[in-house]
């Protein structure tokens, strides 16, 4: 399996030069430390967002969700008196 890349940017320690073609054929094992270090580096960003959208908080402490529990279940317990 050759997987084929459009211009990428390697930074290794070696002294060689990056390659020079437009494509460079790259292994699946190498692929897949790529697609490996993709998917972190995304997690990282929507960790990030998510925190930024959380306002800092945190999010709900384990007061909040005990009131929240609780009042799913009276909504539970309504819904079945209803049927």
């Amino acid at each position: 399996m050759v997987i084929l890349l459009s211009r990428l940017s390697f930074s290794s320690s070696s002294s060689s030069p990056p390659p020079t073609p437009a494509t460079t054929q790259i292994s699946p094992s190498q692929a897949m430390k790529l697609d490996l270090e993709y998917k972190d580096e995304k997690i990282s960003a929507l960790s990030k967002d998510l925190e930024d959208l959380g306002g800092g908080g945190g999010g709900a402490t384990d007061e909040e969700v005990a009131v929240l529990k609780r009042a799913k279940a009276d909504l539970e317990m309504r819904l079945k008196d209803q049927v």
